[in-house]
């Protein structure tokens, strides 16, 4: 492998380039800094080439191993990338995807495995991990929408579509069985959480491009979609360099590190913690962001001081201790409890019974508690995620914490929540037409937010249409009241009935016609008669019911003197606007 990376760093630096190389990394180290390489590879042959292990013989030194000279595959884009300011925890959201038909993973075993990398980053508040339990794209969408997650880490099988020339993942169906999630469709899930700063795709072939398109990686796809950092594999690695390199990586990052300042780490940790391997090489680091840095974490401690070994006598181990106990009480009565909390745990590792180590260990890491449950409760409520704001502050709540403001913040949240549920619950009801139910609704929405634009429309509009309902079930319910009169001869009752409906709505059904019907019964006189037309005149339409059939007559005379004439005993003025029902009538009679 060594001659392997010695070729493909001659090739790579020879000539002008290396000279412009090497004053480069001198002049960076004269700075203080370090020299970010970043590869722009187009040609797809050349990008497949691991170039992780480009090798310095003068030094003889991978350049990769090295956090001063880290490695990038770069990946150019007009989208800026502004670090995310985090306070700790770093929230990482985990996932394992183990199809019954793809050859088995030991899920439990590689749950475990992440768990123990982060195990002193956990305890310590400066991580928080989560895993999904179904390994369903629906379940992971709907734990992007619980977020805010930082990083997502996902272990399962991966591939290379080579139909698509896209890479892909292996997820569950809803029966267990395999459902391949393409690096767009993935991409989709993730990119929309802007939180969301570095994936990790512990799965084989996500760095794999195809032959023709070196951005066909799932990686590569995923950082084109905008998340600033994505770790990929291209090969497999075997369970102990993976807990070594996720260890190493997390809590490079939790110490402000640059991604991949944190990659050179735990590269460099997998080199010497696994004897005679290369598999520090296997994880591909795509990125867009210019510096690598993805997260503005506060300056966190230095990890090492918690396993450095104390190889003198009591009186080494007794000043180191009180040197860390004197940073540790430093920070403590500042509130910098991520730092308090780190050197506590490094004294109580060393000797739990120093002092008060462990109780202001404890104070700290509840402090540290506290304060990025605030940090979420906060994100959430500026987001508008009422459930996420509400779980923080009732946890708060349940933990004691000291803050005055709980009570009224998580009101105010179960408050906000409500009135998005009673505008959801409207909004379906408006749309089936409940509209009794809608006014329900919409009346305690009015008493919640009285300032609510949006709350008043909704509510006049349902209130119009219960009117109208209940204006139509009122006409209804008189004209059955009248019909059932008319049937038993009562026709007072039927008559004013129907008068009351032709008050309301003239035009409704045939009440225009029972009207006349009911007016013959109950005036004694003769039958219909026809009236002669008014010479001169244009003819008008009228009728009349024969007083002993009750069949109806259309009688045709002058419309200026409508107002005049009677028919069958009736003013003709009374019922000539109903002519049109009333020609209908006599077509059925």
């Amino acid at each position: 492998m060594q001659g392997f990376g010695k070729d493909i760093f001659d090739a790579l630096l020879s000539g002008e380039a290396r000279s412009l190389y090497d004053m480069s990394v001198q002049q960076a180290r004269e700075d203080g800094k370090g020299l970010r390489l970043k590869l722009r590879i187009l040609p797809p042959e050349l990008a497949r080439l691991p170039w992780e292990y480009l090798y310095d013989d003068r030094h003889a030194e991978y350049v990769s191993l090295s956090r001063e000279t880290p490695v990038v595959r770069f990946l150019e884009s007009h989208r800026p990338t502004e670090p995310l300011s985090v306070t700790p925890p770093l929230q990482i959201l985990g996932m394992i995807a183990s199809p019954s038909d793809l050859p088995p993973l030991d899920t439990g075993r590689e749950r475990k495995r992440v768990e123990q990398a982060l195990t002193r980053l956990e305890s310590t508040g400066l991580v928080d991990l989560t895993w999904i339990e179904t390994p369903t794209w629906r379940e992971l969408q709907r734990a992007m929408r619980a977020g805010p997650w930082h990083v997502f880490h996902f272990i399962g099988h991966g591939g290379f579509d080579r139909v698509a020339g896209e890479g892909l993942v292996a997820l569950a169906d809803d029966d267990g069985r395999s459902h391949n999630l393409s690096a767009t469709e993935l991409g989709r899930l993730l990119a929309d959480h802007n939180a969301l700063r570095l994936a990790v795709l512990n799965s084989c072939e996500g760095a794999t491009s195809s032959d023709e398109d070196v951005f066909s990686s799932t990686a590569a796809v995923l950082v084109r979609r905008g998340i600033p950092a994505v770790l990929a594999m291209q090969y497999e690695i075997t369970d102990r360099a993976a807990i070594e390199f996720a260890r190493t990586f997390y809590e490079s990052l939790a110490d402000g590190y640059p991604v991949d300042g944190a990659v050179a780490e735990a590269r460099k940790a997998v080199s010497l913690a696994v004897t005679n391997t290369i598999e520090w090489g296997t994880p591909v680091l795509f990125m867009r962001t210019a510096d690598g840095v993805v997260f503005d974490l506060p300056e966190g401690p230095d990890l090492t001081s918690q396993v450095m070994p104390i190889d003198s006598g009591d009186d080494a181990e007794t000043e180191r201790l009180d040197a860390l106990y004197t940073e540790g009480l430093s920070a403590f009565w500042v509130s910098d409890w991520a730092r308090a909390s780190q050197r506590f745990n490094a004294i109580t590792g060393i000797r739990p019974d120093y002092s008060d180590a462990a109780t202001r260990l404890e104070e700290a890491q509840k402090q540290l508690r506290w304060s990025a449950l605030q940090s979420r409760a906060a994100d959430a409520r500026a987001s508008q995620d009422w459930p996420a704001a509400i779980a923080a502050l009732q946890e708060l709540q349940v933990d004691g914490a000291p803050f005055g403001d709980v009570p009224d913040l998580l009101a105010d949240c179960q408050r906000q929540q409500e009135i998005t549920d009673l505008f959801s619950q409207a909004r379906q009801l408006e749309a089936a037409e409940h509209w009794p139910a809608a006014v329900n609704v919409l009346t305690k929405l009015r008493q919640l937010a009285p300032d609510s634009t949006d709350a008043v429309k909704m509510l006049a509009r349902a209130q119009a249409e219960v009117a109208e309902l209940e204006r139509v079930a009122h006409l209804d319910q008189l004209y059955s009241r009248a019909v059932r009169a008319m049937d038993r001869g009562d026709w007072e009752p039927a008559n004013a009935a129907l008068r009351e409906i032709i008050d309301t709505e003239p035009d409704y059904r045939d009440a225009a016609g029972l009207v006349v019907r009911c007016d013959a019964e109950l005036r004694p006189g003769r039958s219909a008669e026809e009236v002669p037309e008014s010479p001169g005149q244009e003819p008008g339409l009228g009728i009349a019911a024969h007083r002993e059939t009750g069949r109806i007559a259309v009688i045709r005379f002058g419309v200026d003197d409508l107002a005049e004439r009677r028919v069958g005993g009736l003013p003709v003025a009374a019922i000539h606007g109903s002519h049109r029902q009333a020609v209908e009538l006599v077509e059925v009679s």
